[in-house]
C-alpha cells in the first residue's frame, strides 16, 4: 500500500491541522477533539466540506487549507477525489493537511475586494 505523500504531489506539504492554522498565521482555540474560534484577519474562518471539514478559509483575505485525503476540485464548479482513503496508508500523525488554496478562495476574496463586497 502506498503512503498519502506518495500520491500528493511534492508542492503540497502535508501538515497537522493545527501545524497549517499556525503556518497560516491563524488563530485558534484547541479542544480535546479538535479546534474552536479559528480566525483570521478579525474574523471567523469558513469551513465546509462534503463528508466533514474537508477545508478552511478566510473570506476577507482567501488564505485556505484543505485535507488532501477528502474531495479535492476536479474542475471548474465541480469535485472529485483524488484518492481514496482505501488506496493509501493513512498517517499516525494526522498530516493529510495543505496550507494551499486548492478551491480558489484566495481569488474569490480578492475579486470581491474590488467589487467592493465583502
Amino acid at each position: 500500500m502506498v503512503t498519502l505523500r506518495e500520491i500528493v504531489p511534492d508542492e503540497y506539504e502535508l501538515l497537522s491541522a493545527w501545524e497549517c492554522f499556525d503556518a497560516l498565521g491563524w488563530s485558534y482555540d484547541e479542544v480535546p477533539d479538535g479546534a474552536e474560534n479559528i480566525t483570521c484577519c478579525g474574523q471567523h474562518v469558513t469551513s465546509g466540506g462534503w463528508i466533514g471539514t474537508e477545508h478552511f478559509h478566510c473570506k476577507r483575505c482567501g488564505k485556505a487549507m484543505q485535507d488532501m485525503a477528502g474531495i479535492l476540485p476536479a474542475g471548474k464548479n465541480s469535485a472529485g477525489s483524488v484518492c481514496s482513503r482505501d488506496d493509501f496508508e493513512p498517517p499516525e500523525s494526522g498530516k493529510v493537511w495543505t496550507p494551499h488554496d486548492i478551491w480558489g478562495f484566495g481569488r474569490q476574496a480578492l475579486a470581491e475586494s474590488e467589487d467592493g463586497h465583502e
